[in-house]
Formats: structure tokens, C-alpha cells, sequence
């Protein structure tokens, strides 16, 4: 009899440690579930920002904040134009375009706003949302197609290196030599670009300085860029740039050097003409 007793008494025992257990390891999920909730719903308010905020934020040559997660149904594999345009404008139809720079986490959409604010997309991204992180862009002083002799991006020189911050890769001459090109994508073509300038400059509105559809102007601002001697600048030995070529600008801040800007610039050395089956 002891021992049937003793038998009831473990398996009493057993059980109501099982049920601790149990009721111990939902309250541990319950736990992680919960914080899990608290810190994304935390994260997604992090995300929201008034325009206000945004403009009313100190200057300093470099921006706290997020990209945005770019969308995974625009990308088409296996052809020379990567990017569905018809599906990208879906999300923004002043979406024009997508730039792509080797050896850097530059992968984004390019942005041409027709309205009066032609700043409208250093405080919005992609999907016209407020954001400190923007949006790259160009002014509609440039054409959508980047036909023009200069094309000009801007982007954000951001503290966690998205957008343009990675820009700043550059300045040092081993990466320099090592990543000489960029790529940009339009509806119907695919751009390749030759890097061959990367330094410090003012804070001038390059199209507003210049009219680079002015010839003579164009190729005056060329012998500047190529007999610019700095320790800040790299240039490519070797690679040819005239007032025949077309350029491209890609322009972000400096941190600490608000009257300063970055600049890295490719000459167009090949386009092609894509299609949905290339």
C-alpha cells in the first residue's frame, strides 16, 4: 500500500510540476511576445515624423534616421534592366529613375518633383512620406532621362551610411581606384558610368551657377573640375572627359562642414536601350 501511495504521490508531484512548467513557459512567451509588440510599435513610431520636425531639425551636415524598405515587386531578374518601372510608379510616379553604385549600399530610386519645391524631396522619401532620410533626386532643371551634359543627384549624408553617406567611401584613394563605376536605370535604358572625380567643394547650387547647355560654359566647368588639386580630391588617371561626354554629379553633405559638399562624378560610357525581354 506504501507503495502504491508513493507511486500517486510522484505522479502528483510530476504532474503539477508539468503544469508549472507549462504555465511558466507561456508566461515567458506572453513575456517575448509582448516586448516584441512594444518594441515594434516603438520602432514604427520612431518612423513617424512631422514635416515640422523635420524642417525644424539642426543642420549639421549629416541626418539621424532610416531609409525606408524599398519595395521587393519592382526587381526583374535576368535582364539588363533590373527595375519594372511601370510597377515602381505605381508606389510614386515621380519615381524617373534607379541608381546602383558598386561597393556601396547606394541602391535606390531617383526622384524628379514637378512642383514649385524643388527641395520637396530632402524631406520626403520615396513614397511622399515626411522622412529624414529623403529621397534621392534630381531638380526637374534636369531632364528625366538624364540626356543633359551634367545630371546632379543629391541624397542625405546619413549617420547610418544609407542614402548618400556612403559617398563619402571616396575619399579614400584605395576605394577610389577599386570602384570606378555607377549605374543608373531609366524606363528603357540602362547608363554606365565611369568614375572620375571625388572631392570637397562649396556648397554652390550647381545648376543654378551654371548653364550646362551652354557649351563653352560646360567645358570651362570640366577644366575646373579636372585641375582641381586637393588633398580631399581623387581623380582617375587616364580617363578622358569633354565638352562631348555627358556627366553625371552625385552630391551629399559633409558632417561638421555645413558650407561644404561631397561630390562624386562619372562620364556616361555606355547606354543601352532595354526592353521587357532583353
Amino acid at each position: 500500500m506504501e507503495s502504491g501511495n508513493s507511486r500517486k504521490k510522484t505522479v502528483i508531484v510530476f504532474v503539477i510540476a508539468l503544469v508549472v512548467c507549462i504555465v511558466a513557459a507561456i508566461y515567458v512567451a506572453y513575456t517575448l511576445y509582448t516586448r516584441f509588440q512594444e518594441d515594434k510599435e516603438y520602432d514604427n513610431l520612431k518612423e513617424t515624423v512631422s514635416i515640422e520636425e523635420i524642417q525644424s531639425a539642426e543642420f549639421t551636415g549629416q541626418r539621424e534616421g532610416e531609409a525606408p524598405d524599398l519595395p521587393e515587386d519592382i526587381l526583374v531578374d535576368g535582364q539588363t534592366n533590373p527595375i519594372d518601372f511601370e510597377r515602381l510608379q505605381t508606389y510614386n510616379e515621380e519615381l524617373v529613375a534607379w541608381i546602383k553604385v558598386p561597393g556601396t549600399n547606394i541602391y535606390y530610386p531617383v526622384a524628379r518633383h514637378e512642383g514649385e519645391d524643388q527641395s520637396y524631396y530632402l524631406n520626403y522619401n520615396m513614397y511622399r512620406e515626411p522622412a529624414y532620410a529623403g529621397c534621392i533626386y534630381m531638380e526637374n532643371v534636369n531632364a528625366a532621362d538624364f540626356s543633359d551634359n551634367n545630371t546632379v543627384l543629391y541624397g542625405h549624408n546619413m549617420k547610418t551610411k544609407s542614402m548618400f553617406g556612403n559617398l563619402h567611401k571616396f575619399e579614400e584613394k584605395e576605394f577610389f581606384d577599386e570602384n570606378q563605376y555607377i549605374f543608373v536605370y531609366t524606363p528603357g535604358h540602362a547608363l554606365t558610368y565611369q568614375i572620375f572625380a571625388a572631392y570637397v567643394t562649396d556648397n554652390t547650387k550647381l545648376t543654378k551657377a551654371y548653364d550646362f547647355s551652354d557649351q563653352d560654359v560646360y567645358e570651362r566647368y570640366l577644366k575646373n573640375v579636372l585641375d582641381v588639386r586637393s588633398m580631399s580630391a581623387n581623380l582617375r588617371e587616364g580617363v578622358e572627359v569633354t565638352g562631348s561626354d555627358r556627366i553625371i554629379t552625385l552630391s551629399t553633405c559633409i558632417y561638421g562642414q555645413t558650407s561644404k559638399r561631397y561630390l562624386v562624378q562619372g562620364v556616361l560610357m555606355k547606354d543601352v536601350e532595354t526592353g521587357k525581354e532583353d
